[in-house]
Parts: C-alpha cells; sequence; structure tokens
C-alpha cells in the first residue's frame, strides 16, 4: 500500500517521539529515525519532513501533546534553545 504524504508524516513523526522519548530530543538524527520507521523510509525522505532538525523536534514535542513524555520534551527543547 503506497502512502500518501500525511501518512508518511505521520510515521516519520511517530519514529522521532520514540526516540526522544528513550533519549531525549538531543539525540534525535535523521538517519536513526530513518531506521526506526515502521515502514522503509531513508534519511533523505525523513529531511523533506523537516529540513532543520531543530524544526523536526519540534514537530516531535507538537505530537507528543496530551502525552505524559509532552512535558519533559517541551523542557529539552527549551534547554536547547530551539
Amino acid at each position: 500500500m503506497k502512502m500518501d504524504k500525511e501518512q508518511r508524516r505521520a510515521v516519520v513523526l511517530d519514529a522521532a517521539l520514540k526516540i526522544a522519548t528513550e533519549r531525549g530530543l538531543a539525540a534525535l538524527n535523521f538517519r536513526d529515525i530513518a531506521e526506526r520507521c515502521e515502514v522503509e523510509t531513508s534519511a533523505a525522505t525523513v529531511r523533506r519532513y523537516a529540513k532543520r532538525l531543530r524544526d523536526l523536534q519540534r514537530a516531535v514535542v507538537m505530537r507528543a501533546k496530551g502525552t505524559a513524555a509532552h512535558a519533559k520534551l517541551k523542557n529539552d527543547l527549551q534547554r536547547l534553545g530551539v
């Protein structure tokens, strides 16, 4: 099944959220996120959804809204100065 842009973005953000929850926002990188995706994804594909790592970090915090991880990740974001 081919995914549309929004479905692929959701997969990327979910993978990034899992990594950020385990290791913190500072540990995020495009390659690890691609490897963690549930479907085959390259680092280049991850970059399509966030050109800069700080944009991806912000998106992950927004994705975490309403979860137990949100406050921790929001604090991480502030500490990183993003």
